[in-house]
């Protein structure tokens, strides 16, 4: 596994009251734990997303998690507080 890579794959679960989920990499069955303090865009569950990898002493985690194609917008325009251009 290499962490300094960027890896993508899609939100299984995010519990935004726990503020935590998993997301499973893409052309794998990897799943990797997601907290609230890794994520760049606010994802849901279906999200494809970009992120990249650290280990942690619970196990190996998503960091820099980051919505990818046009999805971003479509959340940040829906009047989320994640909105950058307010």
């Amino acid at each position: 596994m290499n962490k300094d890579k960027i890896h993508y794959g899609i939100v299984k679960f995010y519990n935004t009251g726990r503020n935590y989920g998993f997301i499973i990499e893409r052309g794998t069955t990897m799943e990797y734990f997601v907290c609230m303090t890794s994520l760049i865009d606010h994802i849901k569950a279906g999200s494809e997303v970009s992120f990249e990898l650290k280990d942690d002493p619970k196990g190996t985690m998503a960091i820099k998690v980051k919505l990818i194609n046009n999805e971003t917008l479509k959340i940040r325009n829906n009047g989320s507080k994640y909105n950058k251009t307010e």
